[in-house]
């Protein structure tokens, strides 16, 4: 059979994400599959859904870190971190330095300094 596009794996994941359980029980295949995608923004599109759609804890956090660093698009991924800044705890040190980290890997300076100034 025909293998299923981006487009089409993202919706899918979307459908089982509408279940608040899910992504608790599951975010490991769930962000490994998010990686395989070769559209950075149907993976920025989907990392997005699922922040606005669940309050990730500190461990899935650290798990879909990597994830939205291997996005290529300076744009997108930069919009993922924005969306991640604001999202952590103002207070959690740990976490923050993985998203200055994580903002690092973007080549852009403009974007790069949109996602320093989120997490101040």
């Amino acid at each position: 059979g025909k293998i299923p596009s981006d487009y089409e794996k993202a919706k899918v994941l979307q459908q089982l994400a509408n279940q608040p359980e899910f992504i608790q029980h599951n975010y490991k295949p769930t962000f490994s599959i998010i990686d395989k995608f070769s559209s950075d923004y149907e993976k920025a599109k989907i990392v997005n859904f699922l922040l606005k759609n669940h309050k990730l804890s500190q461990a899935q956090y650290k798990e879909l870190l990597p994830v939205v660093s291997r996005i290529n698009s300076d744009y997108e991924k930069g919009k993922v971190l924005r969306n991640i800044a604001s999202g952590i705890p103002v207070d959690d040190k740990g976490l923050r330095a993985e998203v200055e980290k994580a903002a690092n890997t973007i080549g852009s300076d403009y974007e790069k300094n949109k996602v320093i100034s989120a997490l101040r």
